[in-house]
């Protein structure tokens, strides 16, 4: 809702057609970006009227609808998840990823795949996986993706002795990546950040148990003793490490859990979601159309013009506005 979102509201209303926000980021949880607290909130403040300045805002989970709400995003919000390819993760073989992982097969696995970076919440579910791996002999941490912070997770366990217990395999694509997610038992989510979570419905694709921490990005994925754990966000590490041991103790349980994930992953069939999409779009174009302002055809020069002036008064307007609004946050009462 920045750069490339300031270019689409001018081109929306030079043209006169409806304008969509897919809004997935929390950036307040991205504080390691910005330099200070004013910084932060008027980021956060201009994605809010910048929304508000949307025919619609898409949230990928009705959790996210929930916080766009409160932080006062009063346009209409559709929820529809970013869809991926099912069949692909079907594909994947237990066998085949456990041999180019280097891992035997009655090894206890679980991992994460993704972006590698502190703001996942990896130093906690380090230390978590660690705990584990001390009690069961057979333990196995696994990261599948890129970031500089693998390098910070590897020196975590070599300096708790624990260095053969964790694979930082690197990113894969493709069936690779499908035969890295059947290496796992279950899967490790414990990010505070992240609304929706894409690799939770590879997971699932994958008939993957879930273990993960109670936010936004997770909690419409993962149900508690259903197709894995969901442990409040304000658990600590050894919690985490007691409820992947009670899992694994239990096989019968986590083949359960992981054919209930397999179920409930056909709500991300990328088709689906593509559907819903293109559903939206048609909706808001018969909502302008049938506007009363609404003149129909190519617009002339003057009406180009008019358009492009509403865009810059309103994108001067909402940026005034925010950046006051945080500045009034930072100010003792």
């Amino acid at each position: 809702p920045f750069l490339m979102g300031d270019s689409a509201l001018r081109n929306a209303r030079r043209l006169n057609v409806p304008l969509v926000l897919t809004y997935h980021t929390q950036w307040d949880r991205y504080s390691n970006f910005f330099p200070n607290e004013i910084t932060k909130n008027i980021v956060v403040r201009l994605s809010v009227e910048y929304a508000n300045l949307c025919d619609c805002v898409v949230a990928p989970t009705a959790s996210m609808e929930r916080l766009l709400r409160g932080m006062g995003v009063e346009a209409p919000i559709e929820v529809i998840p970013t869809g991926i390819d099912l069949e692909l993760f079907k594909m994947g073989s237990r066998t085949r990823g456990r041999e180019r992982l280097g891992i035997v097969q009655d090894a206890h696995v679980f991992g994460y795949v993704g972006r590698i970076g502190p703001e996942k919440n990896l130093a906690w579910l380090a230390r978590a996986a660690i705990s584990f791996c001390k009690e069961d002999s057979k333990g196995m941490f696994v990261l599948v993706g890129k970031g500089a912070f693998s390098d910070t997770l590897r020196r975590m366990f070599e300096e708790a002795g624990m260095a053969g217990r964790i694979i930082v395999a690197g990113p894969f694509a493709g069936v690779e990546l499908a035969d890295a997610y059947k290496a796992l038992d279950l899967f490790s989510f414990v990010s505070l950040s992240d609304t929706q979570g894409i690799v939770l419905a590879e997971a699932m694709a994958s008939g993957l148990p879930i273990v993960a921490l109670d936010a936004p990005g997770s909690r419409e994925a993962a149900s508690n003793a259903v197709n894995g754990v969901l442990l409040p966000a304000s658990s600590g590490e050894q919690d985490y490490a007691a409820a992947l041991s009670g899992l694994f103790a239990d096989s019968e349980r986590l083949a359960a859990m992981g054919r209930e994930s397999a179920v409930r992953s056909l709500d991300y069939d990328r088709a689906r979601s593509a559907s819903r999409m293109l559903s939206l779009y048609g909706r808001l174009i018969e909502q302008r159309r049938a506007a009363p302002d609404y003149e129909g055809g190519e617009l002339g020069v003057l009406e180009r013009l008019k358009g492009r002036l509403e865009a810059e008064s309103e994108l001067i307007s909402t940026k005034a506005s925010a950046t006051f609004d945080a500045i009034s946050k930072e100010k003792p009462e």
